[in-house]
């Protein structure tokens, strides 16, 4: 059976729990504080079950600037990165320090997730700009894994 760590990255409150809530069903957020402040502080674990054989961990990490040291220590170790953005609020500041981060430790696998969608006019969505495919591609030649 092969293993497959799946991790997010972004932005504070750009949805990365409710993603793996709606994909595993699982609540990441465990500790009291996380569900009184509405935000991720530790590292959140969570299981997918699927048809093919794979055993997919999901490493769920904050997204405030206050809590970086959390997110490098979930992410260093996994496969694919969910990249989440909230489409009524594009990129942020954590979103591109996570993504510079994602390319330090090189990890060449991602996929872009857009969330909020439900909040925008589709022709007026901030989250992509001209250039935003340049600046945000997944280098799957940087791997050394």
């Amino acid at each position: 059976m092969k293993n497959v760590i799946i991790g997010t990255a972004g932005h504070v409150d750009h949805g990365k729990t409710c993603l793996i809530k709606a994909l595993t069903g699982m609540d990441t957020d465990r500790l009291k504080e996380e569900k009184q402040r509405g935000i991720t502080i530790e590292l959140g674990f969570a299981y997918l079950p699927n048809e093919m054989g794979l055993d997919i961990g999901i490493i769920d990490v904050p997204g405030h600037e206050k809590f970086v040291r959390h997110m490098l220590a979930g992410i260093g170790g996994i496969d694919i990165v969910l990249l989440v953005i909230a489409a009524d609020e594009g990129i942020m500041p954590q979103t591109a320090e996570h993504f510079e981060i994602l390319k330090m430790l090189r990890i060449p696998k991602g996929i872009i997730v857009l969330t909020k969608t439900d909040l925008v006019v589709e022709k007026e969505n901030p989250a992509f700009d001209a250039g935003f495919r340049e600046r945000y591609a997944f280098d799957q030649k940087s791997s050394n894994r």
